[in-house]
């Protein structure tokens, strides 16, 4: 039963997938698909049912105010092929499934930076089916409308690193009393 409904997700998320994106091709402001980031790491995003807004981030820092150690490291722990990929891995999906099938391992979700900054600014965290599609959809989204670097940024001013509130600066004074340089 449990190859039955890998082998149809296999064979239906890439078609859903592609329908989602073309849906979400509409640029212009307050129309579905316009996205709005500001200099604050705040993200706007028009669904179409309205606008989804990202957390406030109290302390927005530039990626050049961020270690560089620190960013690599992300990358390598996170999404080794950050800078090669469109937003999703197949690989990673695949490889994922394979475990899962195979391996009898816990199905991992496989998500890259794109798709990890995706849920955390407008999805919750279930794990569902439906929510893994949409999370596709936006960072397909995000990848196509952002830099590589600017993507990172909110990703390391957006993310919860185990404090109170989102951001790289909050967890370096809540966790080390320090600047986050």
């Amino acid at each position: 039963m449990r190859i039955k409904w890998v082998l149809l997700y296999l064979l239906l998320a890439p078609l859903v997938a592609q329908a989602a994106l073309m849906a979400g091709r509409v640029l212009q402001n307050d129309r579905p698909g316009a996205l709005e980031v500001s200099g604050d790491c705040r993200v706007r995003y028009h669904s179409g049912d309205g606008w989804l807004k990202s957390p406030v981030v109290p302390d927005c820092l530039a990626l050049n105010e961020t270690p560089e150690v620190l960013r690599r490291m992300l990358i390598f722990q996170e999404d080794q092929a950050f800078y090669d990929h469109r937003g999703y891995s197949l690989r990673e999906i695949y490889m994922s499934l394979r475990d899962y099938l195979f391996r009898n391992r816990r199905l991992r979700g496989a998500s890259t930076i794109t798709q990890q900054l995706a849920r955390t600014l407008f999805l919750s965290r279930d794990r569902t089916l439906r929510r893994k599609f949409i999370e596709l959809r936006l960072a397909r989204m995000l990848e196509e409308r952002l830099s590589k670097d600017r993507i990172l940024r909110l990703y390391l001013n957006q993310v919860y690193w185990g404090a109170a509130e989102p951001g790289l600066a909050v967890a370096a004074r809540a966790y080390y009393g320090v600047p986050s340089s």
